[in-house]
């Protein structure tokens, strides 16, 4: 029987070797649809013969008369797989023994090793209720598809264990991260992980901003910068209407320092109160809508006074463009009024005046346009 198996896994090898000396451009449409197929199927099949293997060898034991410490090093290092898959995989191979209906289907190729670890960490939870419902959950992972099956067996495994469950939410909650560094090209990176309905609060509301977007055939921007844009876009609606803690007797705002002379004789470049530098033309659109202080000081540090602060557009004016002006002024935009920064025509700082007459909302991308010049939303 042995040498049976050793000749069987010797002609597997031949017939391998036979496959990767054919060029599958020779195949006729119908032949390559099928062989994709079919080779996929005997993929599955292979693994399932795999970690059978696996299990012998588990139990006995001979990597300990080679010096490895346990099978996973084995497999890591005659393998050349990840110590943790290799783990893993074990683990799988063990439960496999005492899970026959996910062995057969996995045998026939029916099923893939990414099913069959589902359904291992689904027997996990309740074993007595698996083995009662194995044959439909197995039929499930061969009907439906992977997202489907998922969603089915995790509503059997709330079902069989629901303290479980809830366990395993409380884990996803507890895995949240959010990491906000600059790089040194001023840039700053966003990296994280949110739980399923964290997720699903940033991904609607991003969803909503970037759908009103694609109408617009004339925005070159790609997919993910206008993701990007929505979510800065709705950060930047928080801060200006939303109910914001006050901290040192302010809401949170973004500061600008701008040496007005030389901002005014184009010369050198403003910077943000972290120290990041913002070029003049950035600079300019900022100053469209915001609040001015007047701070004069000696040399890069001392302050010799500190004016009172003023509004380049106040509240009343505001509510007087809203109702002129309902949406972004770009030709063919419709976001809304309270989605635009207002627009000084002519530069405030330049002189501009703060009248009604002279000036208009335009949304973020459009009102970059406005300064760049532009005649259609830039890649930002």
């Amino acid at each position: 029987m042995f040498g049976s198996e050793v000749e069987s896994i010797k002609a597997l090898r031949e017939a391998t070797d036979v496959l990767t000396s054919h060029d599958p451009d020779r195949l006729f449409d119908d032949q390559i649809e099928h062989s994709v197929v079919e080779l996929h199927r005997l993929r599955n099949s292979l693994d399932a013969v795999w970690l059978r293997h696996v299990a012998e060898l588990e139990t006995r034991h001979t990597y300990l008369t080679q010096g490895y410490t346990s099978l996973a090093a084995w497999i890591a290092d005659r393998c050349r797989v990840a110590w943790g898959r290799a783990r893993h995989v074990i683990g799988v191979a063990r439960s496999l023994s005492e899970m026959p209906k996910t062995q057969e289907a996995f045998t026939a190729g029916d099923v893939s090793l990414v099913a069959v670890r589902q359904l291992v960490k689904g027997r996990s939870r309740n074993t007595e209720l698996f083995a009662r419902d194995e044959e439909v959950l197995v039929d499930a992972a061969r009907d439906l598809s992977p997202r489907d099956f998922s969603k089915a067996l995790a509503y059997w495994v709330d079902a069989a264990d629901a303290v479980a469950a809830a366990a395993d939410a409380e884990e996803l909650y507890a895995r949240r991260r959010l990491h906000l560094s600059a790089t040194f090209q001023d840039m700053v990176a966003v990296d994280g992980e949110l739980d399923p309905e964290s997720g699903q609060v940033v991904t609607t509301a991003v969803a909503a901003l970037v759908d009103s977007w694609n109408r617009d055939t004339s925005d070159d921007r790609t997919a993910a910068q206008r993701r990007c844009d929505a979510l800065v876009e709705i950060c930047r609606y928080y801060l200006d209407y939303a109910d914001t803690p006050v901290t040192g007797g302010e809401k949170p705002h973004i500061s600008l320092i701008v040496d007005l002379e030389r901002v005014l004789n184009g010369e050198g470049r403003s910077e943000y109160t972290d120290g990041t530098v913002i070029t003049r033309d950035n600079a300019l659109r900022l100053l469209c809508d915001c609040s001015i202080s007047r701070i004069i000081t000696k040399g890069a540090s001392e302050v010799l006074d500190v004016g009172r602060r003023t509004r380049t557009v106040t509240a009343a004016q505001r509510r007087a463009l809203a109702i002129m002006y309902p949406t972004c002024q770009w030709p063919g935009c419709d976001r809304k009024f309270k989605w635009c920064d207002i627009h000084h025509e002519i530069p405030w700082v330049e002189g501009g005046r703060t009248d009604l007459q002279h000036l208009g909302p335009y949304c973020r991308p459009h009102h970059i346009c406005k300064h760049q010049g532009k005649r259609a939303p830039p890649r930002i």
